[in-house]
């Protein structure tokens, strides 16, 4: 490890200390005294710290909320799942760090947040396969083996490509997409940062707790997000528009810290990964599915209105986000065989 990831690890730590204690928390991680062995069952529960890259009340922090559900109701609460919250235990762009050193067991977090340490990962939202397709094309275990060696285990893509993709928001009104020439707008660092700069807008990949701000000073004037985003965190406030279609899809991924997967016994390994599936679906059955929908009204609600763009604009856009990010993941990726991940990656 080198010295500045020892001091981001010492400084995360420290943070956790005081985030435990005030969320009045002290209970064992990583299997700490569970007393089980390998393949075996334990008379003690195992607790898992996660954290989540959104706050509590967002879209995003329900989908871990049904994680914990399902995953203690599957293990007859054999494995707890200790959410100890959101950005404010671990900026968004910590909580990948955090899981990798083990400071926390798991995080819900996006590819863009540890595109540093995973560039690989952002593949995943440039995929158009729902995660069924991508457990039997081979890319779940290119992903999990890819991940592994940051010290994590992949899990999963939260977000199904049907529901939730990535849509533009302004604050002024466009016509067509050359009107979004020279807007100040937040764009994650990876992907969305070369899709906006190929529509000509000026990206800035600031904090997602720290859009409402920047939208509030003028620093920015818009962004790029999720379908589910925008009403919880107070944005629609500021950004009136948002442009249809959307492109992509969110890559919010459920990581695991590595040794904390190899530590659990074999037959609750078995038990997460018999769930896959189930987890994925539960996730778009009652939380993705009329994510768009009610995003949409309540922007209505607060004075905003949608923007569909023409077919061929639309076609344009979509065609920019496919060609922008597998280019820039190639990019940023140069030692994998483009060829055979186009074939598991893509339909």
């Amino acid at each position: 490890m080198n010295s500045k990831r020892k001091v981001i690890c010492s400084i995360l730590a420290l943070v956790l200390i005081f985030a435990l204690v005030g969320c009045g928390g002290g209970q064992q991680s990583n299997q700490q005294g569970s007393g089980q062995t390998e393949g075996s069952q334990s008379a003690d529960p195992i607790t898992w710290d996660f954290v989540c890259s959104w706050v509590k009340g967002n879209f995003n922090y329900d989908r871990l909320e049904v994680f914990k559900e399902i995953v203690e109701k599957e293990t007859d609460g054999r494995l707890i799942i200790n959410i100890l919250g959101g950005p404010e235990v671990f900026e968004a762009s910590d909580a990948g760090e955090a899981c990798i050193q083990g400071v926390i067991d798991g995080t819900y977090t996006s590819t863009g947040y540890i595109a540093g340490y995973v560039p690989i990962g952002e593949i995943a939202s440039v995929s158009d396969m729902k995660n069924s397709e991508l457990n039997a094309s081979g890319a779940t275990d290119f992903l999990r083996e890819a991940f592994a060696k940051d010290n994590l285990f992949y899990y999963a893509i939260v977000n199904e490509v049907e529901y939730t993709k990535f849509h533009i928001y302004v604050n002024d009104p466009i016509t067509t997409l050359d009107d979004l020439k020279g807007r100040r707008i937040r764009a994650s660092l990876g992907l969305w940062n070369d899709v906006a700069s190929e529509l000509g807008m000026v990206p800035s990949p600031i904090a997602f707790t720290e859009v409402y701000t920047s939208l509030e000073q003028g620093l920015v004037e818009g962004y790029i997000a999720p379908a589910f985003s925008g009403v919880n965190e107070g944005f629609f406030e500021f950004t009136k528009h948002m442009i249809i279609p959307g492109m992509g899809r969110p890559g919010t991924v459920m990581l695991f810290n590595l040794d904390s997967w190899n530590a659990l016994p074999d037959d609750l390994k078995q038990i997460l990964l018999n769930n896959v599936d189930n987890i994925t679906k539960q996730w778009d059955d009652r939380v993705d599915a009329m994510a768009m929908n009610k995003n949409i009204a309540a922007l209505e609600e607060h004075g905003g209105n949608v923007i569909n763009l023409s077919a061929a604009d639309g076609e344009k856009l979509m065609s920019i986000c496919t060609n922008i990010g597998w280019a820039s993941v190639q990019k940023n990726c140069p030692e994998y065989n483009f060829d055979e991940l186009r074939e598991m990656f893509f339909k």
